[in-house]
């Protein structure tokens, strides 16, 4: 059956992998810094032999602190972009009075620091993905050097579908449709867990999100990462002909390959939305005349790190 772009994605649970798929979920958990199994991988494990080759070639890159430095800088830029280009308005002032309603907005942001970290690494990973289908990519050097593991970060609480009033549900369909995505993003069921605050970003952010604006920002930050991944360490190879040899299928790695590419898309557009989330939290996009003031980028990246 021929899987179709947005409605046939399958996504493979810890509950559901083998064993040798949660040996791999652990690694990149471990290597991440990340509570929870990345949507990416998730996907990724719907063809297991698949995810074992990408994992086995793509691990050592992700040894390396590289791609969290890189991680850094996309997250950093994107912040830059939001805050220069969108409008975006300070929700603070609608809750000058209300100390509950700033308590949401503090839990909101920390809950979206979490994605600011690991949405820019998934933009990488999947564009370095596309290009290693077609050959290696990557700079190698005499050898990255393996750092201590990444902190673990406890991923925030999620909203369920049970739990989800008929508001949240509407917010999420519309999402889910503009991003072409057969699953809500966890980004947004993370911040509905303040359900207030987060109807209130989105009712800033929906027509936004259709906006050519829009669709150029996530171009540009998916141009970024495009070449960011080139100086990537280590050599990332996981080319067509090598997958064949392996033992995949062509439908497989035409189903791989058209998941990795809607994935990409969307993580640039997640990345988006909680950054353009956290700057409504934290004052907005303080807009002067026409013109939006723009940060310095070493105290956009501080201001991330500090989440």
């Amino acid at each position: 059956m021929t899987w179709k772009r947005g409605s046939r994605l399958k996504l493979v649970s810890e509950a559901e992998a083998s064993s040798p798929i949660c040996a791999i979920y652990d690694e990149v958990r471990h290597i991440l810094g990340v509570s929870a199994v990345p949507i990416l991988y998730q996907a990724y494990a719907a063809v297991p032999k698949f995810l074992e080759l990408h994992w086995e070639a793509f691990r050592p890159a992700l040894n390396s602190q590289t791609l969290f430095h890189m991680g850094e800088r996309l997250a950093a830029e994107t912040y830059t972009r939001a805050q220069s280009y969108f409008p975006i308005p300070d929700l603070r002032l609608l809750h000058e009075r209300d100390s509950s309603a700033n308590s949401d907005a503090a839990g909101l942001v920390a809950a979206l620091g979490y994605y600011q970290q690991l949405d820019p690494l998934l933009v990488l990973i999947t564009a370095a993905q596309m290009q290693a289908f077609d050959g290696a990519v990557g700079s190698p050097s005499d050898g990255p050097e393996n750092e201590s593991p990444n902190p673990m970060v406890q991923a925030p609480d999620l909203v369920g579908s049970e739990r989800a009033g008929t508001g949240l549900q509407r917010i999420w369909e519309e999402r889910r449709r503009a991003l072409d995505l057969a699953f809500v993003p966890d980004e947004h069921r993370a911040a509905a867990m303040w359900p207030g605050i987060y109807q209130q970003c989105w009712a800033a952010l929906k027509d936004l999100v259709a906006s050519p604006l829009y669709a150029d920002c996530q171009y540009r930050i998916g141009e970024s990462a495009w070449g960011m991944v080139r100086d990537l360490p280590v050599a990332v190879e996981t080319e067509i002909s090598g997958l064949v040899e392996a033992g995949l299928s062509g439908e497989e790695i035409s189903v791989v390959a058209r998941v990795n590419e809607s994935l990409f898309a969307a993580f640039t557009g997640m990345l988006l939305d909680v950054t353009f989330m956290r700057i409504a939290c934290e004052g907005g996009s303080r807009t002067e005349g026409r013109g939006v003031k723009t940060e310095n980028k070493q105290e956009v990246r501080a201001g991330i790190q500090a989440a």
